[in-house]
């Protein structure tokens, strides 16, 4: 008798904790579908011991990157050059891959991954015929011309057309098209697919399960609660020192949750300005931030994709303050979910305390539910897309190119 599908779920890592979070939510999707399923995570940071992980599915780490602001890569914790870093990850990848036979690779983000760390096991999976390839895409991938500019310097493209059998967009092209935001060719349109946003919700279930509400032992006072949070928290001081400054509401308590990239230098800041207000609690780490944001009246955050489409899938007023940079990612989201009424937004150099203190105290900071304008069907959806994948059912499967442009 066949034996579950097996499937690998890729994540470059570099920034953050937000592609290790999606793809975490992607194999719970995938692991409670009707398909039968074997699921692997690769993923970076030391972080990835720290998240619960879904009945069926487990975890490759990789030695981990970092990316400064420069956009240059470099080895996040090992005192090596980025190269040997590299290598390493690589050929333990190739090993993983060609050991776990995997029926389909998700590959997020990098079709070639972080530092082409993927050029030589796409090649021998493409050599094989058994894996088909999925290239996963959030929403916005930055301005046009950013993306335009980094994907021919990577050769996208033509590593797409080469390996990829289909593409699939987490979202909806009501807040963002890609395929013609970015004026994708018409033999990579026909391999994408949008599956709609992903609803965090889910991960309540598996983490009521797992029991680790951190809730009540932060003894908060009863009363709306306000919360601020970051990302990985790399440069979320300056917002995270503006709100503990704020002034809340009357009878509300404040939460921080820097991040565990967050320096210390700036999380030290933050503590110390907090220290002051009973009401205030500072947090470096959540295992599931979902069950503090299920209770949350508003949030401040910045702008990526899991922040994002997390506060909107539980609901929660949101004040975005988008990071400011060369891809302009977090600035487009912000201005397209405000533009549908689902968020306020302040450039960062406008989000003072006093700034935040006038957000808090509104009485409706937004206008429109986010459920009633978008598409949050993604989960529903995924493990039918793995079906279609795995089966080469018309329409869903593109055949590879032979070459590379």
């Amino acid at each position: 008798m066949k034996g579950p599908r097996r499937v690998v779920l890729y994540s470059p890592g570099m920034v953050g904790l937000g592609h290790m979070r999606r793809n975490l939510l992607i194999a719970q999707a995938l692991a409670n579908g009707n398909m039968s399923a074997a699921i692997l995570l690769l993923a970076e940071a030391r972080e990835a011991s720290a998240f619960a992980f879904p009945p069926g599915v487990d975890c490759l780490t990789l030695p981990a990157l970092r990316k400064g602001i420069d956009g240059v890569c470099h080895s996040r914790h090992l005192d090596l050059p980025l190269a040997d870093v590299v290598a390493v990850r690589a050929q333990a990848i190739a090993a993983t891959l060609k050991a776990f036979q995997p029926d389909v690779w998700i590959v997020d983000h990098l079709p070639r991954g972080a530092v082409g760390e993927l050029n030589g096991t796409l090649e021998s999976l493409r050599a094989r015929g058994k894996t088909r390839c999925v290239l996963g895409l959030r929403d916005i991938l930055g301005h046009p011309d950013a993306v335009a500019q980094s994907w021919r310097a990577a050769r996208c493209e033509g590593a797409i057309r080469r390996y990829y059998h289909a593409i699939w967009v987490y979202g909806d092209p009501a807040v963002y098209d890609p395929v013609r935001e970015y004026a994708l060719p018409p033999d990579l349109e026909a391999r994408t697919r949008f599956t709609g946003y992903l609803d965090h919700r889910a991960r309540l279930h598996h983490a009521e399960q797992n029991g680790f509400d951190p809730l009540p032992s932060l003894e908060l006072p009863p009363g709306p609660l306000m919360v601020c949070v970051l990302g990985g928290g790399q440069d979320g001081g300056p917002l995270a020192e503006a709100f503990v400054q704020a002034t809340l509401p009357p009878g509300a308590a404040g939460v921080v949750l820097t991040g565990p990239f967050m320096p210390w230098e700036h999380r030290r800041r933050v503590i110390e300005l907090a220290g002051g207000n009973p009401r205030m609690r500072v947090l470096e780490f959540l295992r599931e931030p979902a069950l503090l944001l299920r209770k949350a009246d508003r949030v401040v955050a910045m702008g990526g994709y899991n922040t994002i489409w997390e506060m909107l899938s539980f609901r929660v007023p949101a004040l975005v303050v988008p990071r400011t940079g060369s891809s302009g990612e977090q600035h487009i989201r912000a201005q397209r979910l405000a533009a549908l009424g689902m968020v306020h937004t302040l450039p960062p150099e406008e989000a003072t305390p006093e700034a935040i203190s006038r957000w808090l105290a509104l009485d409706r900071p937004v206008a429109n539910d986010p459920r009633q304008v978008i598409d949050f069907g993604g989960l529903e959806n995924l493990p039918r897309f793995l079906e279609d994948v795995v089966s080469g059912r018309s329409g869903a499967l593109a055949a590879v190119a032979g070459g590379i442009a």
